[in-house]
């Protein structure tokens, strides 16, 4: 989810000629879309998704610190909220 997510914040033109696990091109971007809204709506107050999206667009790379953070995070509702797994 976390690289999904990041795909996300790069925007559309980025996440171009990337491929996240098995998804490119169209099917990429429509997933990435659907989990950076849902991950914005649940969680966009967060200040580490915060951090992990102003990371992932300044055009370089988030830190593996800011990575780390971020699964913590996601990973609590990810866990615990079916509406957050079921988009």
């Amino acid at each position: 989810m976390l690289d999904l997510l990041i795909a996300y914040a790069v925007g559309p033109e980025k996440r171009a000629g990337i491929q996240v696990g098995e998804l490119s091109g169209r099917a990429l971007e429509t997933v990435a879309n659907l989990v950076g809204d849902v991950v914005v709506a649940e969680l966009g107050d967060d200040p580490t998704i915060g951090l992990l999206i102003r990371e992932a667009r300044s055009g370089t790379a988030p830190s593996e610190a800011t990575r780390t953070a971020a699964r913590a995070v996601l990973g609590t509702p990810a866990r615990t909220d079916l509406s957050f797994r079921n988009p």
